[in-house]
């Protein structure tokens, strides 16, 4: 595992596609991220309905696989804290609104998925049912070609691992015509059929999702973690269809949940 120095997670609301690539190893790497509160520890009681839990961005991510940046040096995937890096402006940035989580790098492989990787920790009590409530922001890749990115999100306890939502870019759609999908990718069709609610796209290739709640009911009481897992398929190989920074991936951004008990028991 490699450590690397904090880094302000570069965005644009338009992709420019210029500078020279950065990959990153194939195995494992991490990067660090501001420190958030520690967890906090929540009873499951009745009265105790509508509190909302504290979470903790856990200080790593990682990336498996071979991921490339359209901005050089300047990383496109990590925890974005617009607080934090006032450069990004909500109402000029809609990917920097509020604290939260970017995979905006690119596969740098034509034969083999890239994973990336990140979780926030929490205290949960057995019983207690819980709203995790998020923004979600996808797009194309302002390229030629844009191979398909999915995220699914899990809750991780003692109690192993639920899946409480999966998410995709449609990409039949893309301003009344299709966007090219690499044909190793998996299909809308395919990723319905396995669960993932497809998002569509607005003809300027981004959409906004203002408001997402997933329920979770802990089975055991102790530290948990949600994680977000982000998956993006091969490109096309550049080699031998076009140049480069002609075939991308698509973009994901998911915001810190706010985790809410509903219930107990």
């Amino acid at each position: 595992m490699m450590m690397s120095s904090p880094a302000a997670v570069q965005i644009s609301r338009r992709r420019v596609l210029q500078g020279t690539a950065w990959a990153a190893p194939a195995i494992l790497v991490a990067h660090a991220v501001p420190a958030h509160a520690a967890s906090a520890v929540l009873g499951c009681t009745v009265a105790d309905n509508g509190s909302v839990l504290t979470q903790a961005v856990v200080s790593a991510f990682t990336v498996t696989g071979r991921t490339t940046s359209n901005w050089g040096q300047q990383r496109t995937t990590g925890w974005l804290d617009p607080t934090a890096q006032p450069e990004h402006r909500p109402n000029e940035n809609p990917w920097s609104r509020t604290l939260g989580f970017v995979s905006m790098d690119d596969n740098a492989s034509a034969t083999q998925n890239a994973q990336i990787t990140a979780s926030y920790a929490l205290f949960i009590q057995q019983g207690a049912t819980y709203a995790l409530a998020f923004n979600l922001q996808v797009g194309f890749a302002n390229a030629v070609s844009s191979s398909r990115q999915s995220l699914v999100i899990e809750a991780v306890s003692d109690a192993g691992v639920t899946t409480l939502g999966k998410y995709t870019v449609r990409h039949v759609e893309y301003g009344g015509s299709q966007k090219q999908l690499p044909a190793s990718n998996r299909t809308d069709a395919q990723m319905a059929a396995l669960g993932y609610e497809l998002l569509s796209v607005e003809s300027w290739g981004e959409h906004f999702v203002p408001s997402v709640t997933l329920p979770w009911t802990a089975l055991v009481s102790g530290p948990a973690t949600v994680r977000l897992r982000c998956e993006i398929e091969p490109i096309l190989d550049e080699s031998t269809s076009g140049g480069t920074f002609v075939h991308k991936s698509d973009d994901i951004w998911v915001s810190l949940a706010s985790v809410t008990q509903v219930s107990c028991g």
